[in-house]
């Protein structure tokens, strides 16, 4: 028998289902998973309620944020809340998800269900933002780079406000409403150190992430 907290399915999905504006609290981990094997375990949600769930080992197909790299396979195990929900299983081999991640102790097996769409967080959204990065011609940008559409005057007033540390190498992506300044490396190079991300909430723009990987967890 094993035994995993219970889960609220409504929260793996809350990157999906919520109000413009509102803080994010970022992630362990945001990646793109495929099932490479699934089996059949009881698990007890409650100390006196088992259910049906498995355990699973995924294979990483890309990372959105967070240390992993693609080809990492991690072991996780789920409670089969409601078939094809976001966030509950059961997941059949073959099956593709977008992963969040809360720690790297915490590896219930969650997520929105990949068919033809594309991924739906923030944090990927910015990560696939399509085309080369260009170099910033605006001198407040301090020779940051730039991908995704946005205006030159747009990203140096954001870069301003992201107010990160000086001598970084810094990208600013652009994409449906939101800018991402992220600078520096972690994790090897997998990942950036530092983000901002800032959302357009009518004719303002809203910062809803500060986000330092080197920190500890709670202070991020």
């Amino acid at each position: 028998m094993l035994t995993v907290p219970m889960i609220d399915a409504s929260q793996a999905c809350s990157m999906i289902r919520r109000q413009p504006g509102t803080p994010y609290d970022a992630p362990y981990a945001l990646v793109e998973v495929r099932v490479v094997e699934a089996h059949d375990v009881d698990v007890y949600v409650r100390p006196t309620r088992a259910m049906p769930g498995q355990t699973a080992t995924v294979e990483i197909v890309r990372s959105f944020h967070g240390p992993y790299r693609a080809g990492q396979r991690l072991a996780a195990t789920t409670a089969n809340y409601s078939a094809g929900m976001c966030g509950g299983g059961p997941f059949p081999v073959g099956t593709r998800l977008e992963w969040w991640i809360s720690s790297p102790d915490d590896l219930k097996l969650s997520g929105p269900l990949y068919d033809d769409d594309p991924p739906k967080s923030v944090f990927a959204q910015l990560a696939l933002v399509e085309g080369a990065r260009q170099p910033a011609r605006n001198k407040r940008l301090h020779g940051a780079w730039l991908r995704g559409t946005i205006d030159e005057a747009l990203a140096a007033e954001l870069f301003n406000r992201a107010k990160v540390p000086e001598g970084e190498e810094c990208e600013i992506v652009a994409v449906k409403g939101f800018v991402q300044v992220a600078c520096g490396q972690a994790f090897e190079g997998n990942d950036a150190r530092y983000k901002v991300i800032f959302e357009r909430v009518e004719k303002n723009w809203i910062e809803v992430l500060r986000y330092d990987a080197l920190s500890p967890p709670g202070d991020r």
